[in-house]
């Protein structure tokens, strides 16, 4: 049985916290994106189904969760389908979906890089299994 020490749980802590607040920090800065290509009409979010929610009522916040909403969708690859990204937008929609893929192993990366365990190569794993006799 694997058991973890302090300092591991310590550093796994760690990276998930360092990974929850890179992924909330790209979400907003991609959300912040998304609001200055509206207000200049390079790119707009197009919500299909905004007139039969509640939130269409109230324009300014419409207007402010719209683009905080579709980032945190497309940045964790979820996609619903309700809001499409239109002009310039899809470019940097597209950005946002390849940096959600892409983060969470370049955490794992890291994580393993700092870790003080080896993995053995095929040839020691080999080694350590023909000489049991």
């Amino acid at each position: 049985m694997f058991r973890f020490s302090l300092i591991d749980k310590q550093r796994m802590i760690y990276f998930l916290f360092i990974l929850v607040l890179l992924y909330g920090t790209i979400a907003i800065l991609f959300g912040i994106i998304y609001i200055v290509l509206d207000v200049t009409n390079l790119g707009k979010l197009i919500d299909h189904y905004g007139h039969t929610s509640e939130y269409f009522e109230h324009p300014p916040l419409n207007y402010l969760v719209k683009p905080f909403y579709f980032s945190a969708v497309t940045l964790f690859s979820v996609g619903y389908g309700d809001i499409s990204p239109f002009g310039l937008a899809k470019v940097f929609a597209v950005l946002e979906a390849m940096i959600g893929y892409i983060l969470p192993a370049a955490v794992v990366m890291q994580y393993l890089r700092y870790q003080p365990v080896s993995i053995p190569t095929y040839r020691q794993a080999n080694k350590r299994k023909n000489n049991h006799f």
